[in-house]
């Protein structure tokens, strides 16, 4: 999904300036990661039983 991501900004989908070459109109990382984090949608929980807890996830 980042290289779309990588794309449409080089392609100017978001409004931002672009140029002909893809390393001078290159997404910065922290650009990425601030639009991963600005999309993201929280996981519903129930309780401490639910699949998905941290307690569940972490087997060392």
């Amino acid at each position: 999904m980042t290289g779309v991501r990588h794309q449409l900004w080089h392609q100017g989908a978001f409004g931002n300036a672009t140029s002909t070459a893809m390393v001078a109109s290159a997404l910065q990382e922290t650009t990425a990661k601030a639009m991963l984090i600005a999309t993201a949608s929280q996981w519903t929980f129930s309780g401490t039983t639910h699949d998905q807890t941290s307690t569940h996830q972490r087997r060392c």
